[in-house]
């Protein structure tokens, strides 16, 4: 099949308003953590990587949140200082570290999980149920799509 013009420009307006939709978001998000729970956006999401998606280690961290490992080690050492997460070496590797949420972090992750959801749902709130369902489709469609066929999600 041989894309017209206007098929390209279709694409490309769509993944370029994906792309700014996606970082107004974390924008957005990083003011309201920031101002509400005097949380930035990437500790954020450590500590939902830990909580919701079982990353235990610094790697799995990185890898969830698409931070580096770097960036990843400063915000767990200022997560662990403030008292939201412990950090244990591992029994099987030394040079890994097993990552955990204190009750304190817990607490923390679900008012940021709430505080998140807020603005999502003001967000979305555009949309009926119907177009809320129909866009669902269709993002989960492309997410199947770049996952099968993304090296980083066939281990």
């Amino acid at each position: 099949m041989v894309d017209s013009d206007k098929t390209r420009e279709l694409f490309m307006d769509i993944a370029y308003k994906i792309h700014g939709l996606v970082m107004l978001m974390d924008k957005d998000a990083e003011k309201f953590l920031q101002k509400e729970l005097e949380l930035s956006y990437n500790q954020f999401l450590i500590i939902f990587a830990i909580s919701e998606h079982c990353a235990k280690t610094q790697k799995s961290v990185a890898f969830f949140t698409n931070l580096t490992e770097a960036a990843v080690s400063k915000q767990i050492e200022n997560l662990r200082k403030s008292g939201y997460m412990t950090r244990v070496e591992s029994s099987e590797d030394r040079r890994e570290h097993i990552l955990s949420l204190t009750s304190k972090g817990s607490e923390k992750a679900n008012k940021a999980k709430s505080l998140i959801y807020k603005n999502v749902k003001k967000l979305f709130s555009v949309l009926n149920t119907a177009q809320l369902t129909d866009l669902h489709t269709h993002l989960d469609k492309l997410f199947q799509k770049i996952t099968h066929n993304s090296k980083y999600f066939n281990h």
